[in-house]
């Protein structure tokens, strides 16, 4: 009788396991799926980011990326077509080290905060 009450437990807990499992897979399918639809920006190579910090927009709807460890600035128009870019990495004219911030003001003016070198550049429209 004994082994009869074991081989219950067992049964007991195999099932458990069953509903368990059923239960898991239910909520499984229940989460959102998503699906990738074009990259941005759309280059004709791939220009990859190298830590992204801010993105600006002028009045004409192009975008402009501070790209830190690229030390550079990139231009794309609202599709995500590359159109400029511009920086490397020093102290000089169109240089930066550690461009982390950009803004855009009605002029076209773009301004970028450079950490690395303590100063605010600028690049005429």
């Amino acid at each position: 009788m004994d082994s009869f009450h074991k081989s219950d437990i067992s049964l007991f807990k195999v099932l458990l396991f069953f509903i368990f499992l059923i239960g898991m897979a239910d909520l499984a399918s229940s989460e959102e799926t998503y699906r990738f639809e074009r990259l941005w920006p759309t280059l004709q190579q791939p220009w990859y980011f190298n830590i992204p910090m801010e993105i600006a927009v002028d009045d004409g709807g192009n975008f402009y990326v501070a790209d830190l460890d690229n030390h550079r600035i990139q231009k794309f128009t609202s599709d995500g077509a590359f159109i400029r870019k511009w920086g490397t990495f020093g102290t000089g004219d169109g240089q930066f080290d550690g461009s982390t911030q950009i803004a855009v003001d009605g002029s076209g003016y773009v301004y970028v905060t450079d950490t690395g070198n303590t100063m605010i550049d600028f690049d005429l429209p």
